[in-house]
């Protein structure tokens, strides 16, 4: 799932069996219908809404990894996590911005 043309050709060059286009189809429902939910999603945009997306295309048990989260604080969807017993993984890349 991503924006660009380039990234989906480059994903099924490297043995993706299903691609989307974010901009054109809604990514939850998109990955439900193709695969019956994801075992695993990892998100690598600081994105909340990144972040829901792909804690909702998720089966029961998924396994959620966001990497690069956004400064500051950020919203997920409690029930999502209770009902589907997700386990999260967190990694918060460090800035290479100076201070």
């Amino acid at each position: 799932m991503t924006f660009t043309k380039d990234e989906l050709k480059q994903a099924k060059e490297l043995g993706a069996d299903v691609t989307a286009n974010a901009k054109e189809n809604d990514p939850e429902s998109f990955l439900k219908k193709e695969t019956g939910g994801m075992h695993g999603m990892l998100v690598t945009a600081p994105s909340t809404t990144a972040f829901n997306q792909a804690l909702s295309a998720l089966r029961r048990k998924g396994v959620l990894s966001l990497n690069g989260l956004p400064s500051g604080t950020f919203d997920l969807s409690i029930c999502s996590y209770l009902l589907l017993m997700t386990s999260f993984y967190f990694r918060r890349i460090p800035s290479t911005q100076v201070y």
